[in-house]
């Protein structure tokens, strides 16, 4: 990208919608939840906003409550940061001494796991509080274990001693029974594309996959829909050509997620997703080559199945329209997915061991596109250096001026 055409972008943002909280800086992001146009984390959260992001901030907490997949000694530590609120930040004020009981007595006997609407209402205003600044400065995050990709594995083959308990593999199952591909296409020729098709497919795999942190099974439909968004092949009848199409399709359908926006280094997290597929395509090994392709997929295929299931299930008890207006059509696209996941996983099992001459090109597209966000940050942090700030300042003009 040209020096003059990332000046020009920079220059742009004093083109942008003026934010509504500060009336100062340009408008990035809009509120989900009324709209206003607001420039930065700082002005979301204050006090023209406060409402707002108040209750934005109680939903966060009830969900992670929800969603938290926490041990008992997890959920145990949780229950003591809380408990330690008044002690860490000074005790509580004189007026609420007397009102505020133990906050052990008020939520025992409640479980975190299905009482977290109960446990919430049993807070008071300053442990609420402070409830939300963990949830915003990842103080509750750090208690669950970021996930690692299962592909990421090299040795497969997990060795245990005699009498000991074999460790559970996280390598998915393959999927059983896969049908021969020239059973599914009968006398015709399989194009020469499918290879591409596949690596679209195992990108948005991997992206919704960590996106998720490894919980796309768990939460099939929502997983099932993002994995549809992340690729145009597995939603459609579209077909990609090469490598660069493959990849430069997923970076274009993901870049409009809105989870995205949450991540400060999104475009890096993105690219960084290739290096995922060139992993998968590797395989454990050079002996077992095909392993991780024919898991990916599979896992994939499940995916797409089981949100089907589940979304039957909701149509049928009279709850898929909470979800979704269109849960029939959706329930289709499911089902479509599915079946191009099994057609690539038959194709895979006989012609799959021809990705591995694409492995070399997503490399190249790596590194490529590596390069030019580090070239671009370097740009604008030089920019930024002289402007002294993220845009030029502009001097005010003089509007009288002494005569000499």
């Amino acid at each position: 990208m040209a020096t003059n055409e990332i000046e020009t972008s920079l220059l742009s943002v004093s083109n942008s919608v003026v934010c509504s909280i500060c009336l100062k800086e340009a408008s990035k992001y809009t509120c989900p939840r009324c709209n206003v146009r607001y420039c930065s984390v700082a002005c979301y959260r204050g006090e023209k906003h406060l409402a707002c992001s108040e209750a934005f901030y109680k939903n966060c907490v009830l969900d992670e409550l929800k969603d938290l997949k926490a041990s008992p000694e997890e959920r145990k530590q949780i229950l003591e940061m809380l408990a330690r609120t008044e002690e860490d930040y000074g005790g509580a004020d004189d007026d609420d001494e007397d009102e505020e009981d133990d906050l052990g007595d008020r939520i025992a006997g409640l479980d975190l796991d299905t009482d977290s609407d109960e446990i919430f209402r049993r807070l008071s205003e300053k442990e609420k509080r402070e409830f939300h600044a963990m949830v915003r400065d990842g103080r509750l995050a750090n208690l669950v274990n970021i996930w690692t990709p299962w592909w990421t594995v090299k040795d497969s083959k997990l060795v245990s001693e005699v009498g000991e308990e074999s460790p559970k593999s996280p390598v998915p199952p393959v999927l059983s029974s896969i049908p021969d591909i020239h059973g599914l296409i009968k006398n015709k020729k399989a194009s020469s594309d499918v290879k591409y098709n596949v690596v679209n497919a195992l990108f948005a795999y991997a992206f919704v996959s960590r996106l998720h942190n490894g919980e796309h099974l768990e939460l099939a439909v929502e997983s099932a829909e993002d994995m549809l968004s992340a690729s145009d092949i597995l939603g459609s009848t579209k077909s990609c050509t090469g490598v660069g199409e493959a990849i430069h399709m997923s970076l274009a359908a993901v870049s409009k997620f809105e989870k995205l926006k949450e991540r400060g280094n999104s475009q890096e997290f993105t690219v960084s997703v290739i290096e995922d597929v060139v992993k998968i395509i590797q395989g454990p090994s050079k002996q077992d080559s095909l392993a991780y392709l024919m898991s990916a997929l599979s896992d994939l295929e499940a995916v797409f199945r089981t949100a089907k299931s589940q979304l039957s299930k909701e149509m049928k008890d009279g709850q898929a329209v909470i979800r979704d207006a269109n849960a029939k059509e959706l329930k289709s696209k499911f089902f479509l997915a599915a079946k191009k996941c099994s057609f690539f996983l038959s194709w895979c099992q006989r012609f799959g061991m021809s990705l591995q001459g694409l492995i070399i090109e997503l490399e190249l597209e790596f590194c490529s596109l590596s390069s030019e966000l580090a070239e671009v940050s370097e740009t604008k942090s030089k920019f930024e250096e002289s402007w002294g700030g993220a845009k030029p300042q502009v001097k005010p003009a003089r509007l009288i001026e002494e005569i000499s």
